[in-house]
């Protein structure tokens, strides 16, 4: 697939450790090539690794993210403080809008861990992909509609994900993999939560251990 010509704006990169892209020299290469790259994640690292090269995230994870159940996180690791994100947030969804996924089945989706298809890669293009009824449903769903987020203090600075939801059936629910209580500020372990074990049950999740945080900086 080229993306030369394309509206793209930005790439984001996820791929298991392999021999093409092993080092650091390696993703600088791969970044070097495709301009609009902002981010490569490497996982099944020997070790944790983060780096940002002209701009670009280049990242080698210990996690083994072999499942698309390893998406929807929310952590203040990944909170985002910039003009830019927190407006966009006030009107739009902070992680579904405008973005396009693309699975390791080549399934075109809103993101790797929905359901829903909208076609595949050797036979659709992105822009036919775009232009199918329903493509941008989650697009504007804020945090402002989504319950317990909307009384949230970091709502507008936070990720959100509509993929592993507390009530599977109401698009409007809580992120499955939040534990954090605005009305308490506290954090707690999501997936020890009695309250989420049905929810787990409905994904299967029930083998999934918690998610691992981003590598620390070097």
């Amino acid at each position: 697939m080229s993306v030369k010509n394309s509206r793209l704006v930005s790439i984001d990169l996820l791929l298991g450790i392999n021999q093409e892209f092993q080092t650091f020299d390696d993703l600088q290469v791969l970044a070097n090539k495709h301009l609009r790259i902002t981010s490569i994640v490497i996982y099944g690292s020997d070790k944790d690794r983060y780096y940002v090269y002209k701009g670009v995230e280049l990242v080698f994870t210990s996690s083994i993210l072999n499942s698309e159940l390893h998406c929807g996180k929310i952590s203040d690791k990944f909170f985002t403080a910039n003009i830019s994100l927190f407006t966009e947030a006030q009107h739009h969804n902070s992680c579904l809008n405008r973005k396009i996924a693309i699975d390791i089945e080549g399934n075109i989706k809103n993101c790797p861990s929905m359901k829903e298809s909208f076609g595949n890669i050797r036979d659709t293009t992105l822009q036919e992909a775009l232009e199918k009824p329903g493509f941008k449903k989650y697009w504007n769903i804020t945090k402002d509609q989504i319950q317990t987020c909307k009384d949230c203090e970091f709502r507008y600075i936070c990720t959100d994900c509509r993929a592993y939801l507390e009530a599977p059936e109401d698009i409007y629910s809580k992120p499955l993999k939040c534990g954090y209580n605005p009305y308490t500020c506290e954090w707690e372990e999501w997936s020890t939560n009695p309250l989420k074990q049905k929810a787990i049950a409905h994904y299967g999740m029930e083998s999934l251990k918690a998610d691992a945080g981003p590598p620390e900086a070097q």
